[in-house]
């Protein structure tokens, strides 16, 4: 019996912690690109030269939250590793949190 409940325990502990990477994980992963007042493209990290890329423009507003080397975005600059998590209900796509890995990848 009590072999049974620490399998179980074990289980849930797995299943929760599982649930919580796939819900914590960015929307995006990439480079920022063409950094406008309340815009930017976002590069995949390495470029294939043969393959053709559509980068997704990310906007975003005084309500995205920023965090890592910078805490606004004011700071954001070409060049920057970062990871973004997109707003729910929008029809375009708006980050809610940019999360800046690196500095510059340049």
């Amino acid at each position: 019996m009590k072999r049974l409940f620490v399998i179980a325990l074990l289980l849930i502990t797995f299943s929760m912690a599982l649930t919580n990477f796939f819900l914590n994980k960015a929307d995006h992963h990439g480079q920022i690109s063409k950094l406008g007042k309340d815009n930017f493209s976002l590069l995949p990290l390495y470029i294939d030269p043969e393959a053709e890329y559509n980068p997704p423009q990310i906007h975003f507003d005084d309500e995205t939250n920023v965090s890592g080397e910078i805490s606004t975005v004011c700071n954001l600059k070409n060049g920057q590793e970062v990871k973004v998590w997109l707003r729910d209900d929008e029809s375009a796509p708006l980050a809610d949190k940019i999360k800046v890995v690196n500095e510059d990848r340049k």
